[in-house]
């Protein structure tokens, strides 16, 4: 789902809540928590999974960008300290976490400097898997409405492939490093 974090916003209910619950049901043993924003991840929903032989050691976070002027520009509820903040505790409980992210690249106003902190970013912090995402204008939105989309397509696409060719070299290597250890898997195609 999107916004999975943002479960029982309006009921009153918590995320961990559903958690637990589902922890509960018989017949199912395995689940994958996606889509959920940083600064939902609790320090509780953390040491559930890490404790919970259902849950995989797996996050689909959306980061979105490295910058924190640009986090802010989109109006995200977190910051790139944050972020690693939340990363690092995930790996100090699961060395094994598969962390998934997106981002976004050639938001309006983002300069060199501003792409190159995300570049940065995402060398320093390691990821299993990145999406990379040209901005590209929604009708209706508060960007679509507020800022004007002044970065060019060419330089949008140059610089979805230079994170996806450094992101290329992070998940090799990281690959690499689970030659020879045996881990139960699920085929999901033939």
């Amino acid at each position: 789902g999107i916004n999975t974090g943002d479960f029982g916003r309006t009921t009153g209910e918590k995320f961990i809540d559903l958690l637990r619950a589902l922890n509960q049901v018989e017949g199912i043993e395995r689940y994958r928590i996606s889509s959920i924003e940083p600064n939902l991840i609790t320090d509780e929903i953390i040491e559930f999974c890490a404790a919970s032989p259902k849950f995989q050691h797996h996050f689909h976070i959306p980061l979105q960008s490295g910058s924190d002027h640009i986090l802010g520009l989109m109006r995200r509820r977190y910051t790139s300290s944050r972020f690693a903040d939340r990363i690092e505790k995930i790996r100090s409980l699961m060395p094994d976490a598969f962390i998934g992210i997106d981002v976004i690249t050639g938001f309006p106003g983002e300069t060199e400097e501003e792409f190159e902190e995300l570049v940065q970013f995402t060398k320093d912090m390691r990821f299993e898997r990145m999406g990379a995402f040209a901005y590209s204008e929604e009708e209706g939105t508060y960007a679509a409405e507020h800022f004007e989309d002044n970065i060019d397509d060419d330089t949008k696409q140059a610089r979805v492939s230079r994170l996806m060719r450094v992101q290329q070299r992070i998940a090799e290597e990281v690959s690499a490093s689970h030659i020879g250890q045996t881990m139960q898997v699920i085929i999901d195609r033939e």
